[in-house]
């Protein structure tokens, strides 16, 4: 019958995906890498692990990840010296509270399993990166989220470490927490951030880091964002 191809290009569009197609599938593949190297007091690590975590569980952030057709896939990590990157929550699928709130109250109970290193940004950087090997669920858009303190002055450099050992389809952006010397932000700014749309956003102290993280990831989140290419910040 001829006009059965027709019939079905036509209902193709109104097909469900299947369930592996659709289990391939996110919008955001996103990476927190915290600083725990030894500018970081006990107490400013618990500033910047709770500020996350209150982040996370915010209303505004999961509306906008429930906003995602895909979801978010999302694993957290802290790092030191070159030599010392630990993921402390495993890639989870988030799509709405029943998963985003435990998530949150993992990353709340995050240990710090070492510190009083030195700032291995470019390390920290390439095994951010790599983690996207285990992630179970392709996404579209890939994003690495940087917090420290301080500048890098350990291990590979971290414009060289862009010119060699990161992917080209991620994004790395950069939460800086002002107070060390020398300031860390033209560093951020002109070795650390890259990719697709990337940006700094500037904490003033480790108090002030619940509010500009939950500002980042809201920007982060954005459906706009996601569905259309930004510029790119070119290493």
């Amino acid at each position: 019958m001829k006009w059965l191809p027709i019939v079905a290009a036509l209902i193709a569009p109104f097909i469900p995906a299947s369930a592996e197609a659709q289990d391939a599938k996110c919008d955001i593949e996103l990476v927190l890498a915290m600083d725990v190297s030894r500018s970081v007091s006990t107490r400013e690590f618990a500033l910047q692990i709770g500020g996350l975590a209150q982040a996370l569980s915010h209303p505004e952030v999961i509306e906008a990840i429930e906003f995602l057709p895909g979801g978010v896939m999302a694993t957290v990590m802290i790092w030191g010296d070159a030599g010392q990157q630990k993921v402390t929550t495993d890639w989870t699928y988030l799509t709405g509270p029943e998963n985003i709130i435990p998530f949150a109250r993992s990353v709340a109970e995050t240990k710090r399993y070492f510190g009083f290193t030195l700032t291995g940004l470019g390390q920290a950087m390439i095994f951010a990166d790599r983690l996207t090997e285990t992630n179970p669920r392709k996404c579209r858009r890939r994003i690495i989220d940087i917090s420290g303190d301080g500048v890098w002055n350990h291990g590979p450099r971290p414009s060289a470490v862009w010119r060699t050992d990161i992917s080209r389809d991620v994004t790395i952006n950069g939460v800086i927490i002002l107070g060390a010397t020398p300031n860390p932000l033209p560093h951020y700014e002109a070795e650390v951030i890259g990719g697709p749309g990337a940006f700094v956003e500037v904490a003033e102290d480790f108090e002030d880091y619940a509010p500009v993280i939950l500002r980042k990831l809201l920007r982060e989140l954005s459906l706009s964002l996601s569905e259309a290419p930004s510029d790119t910040v070119v290493k």
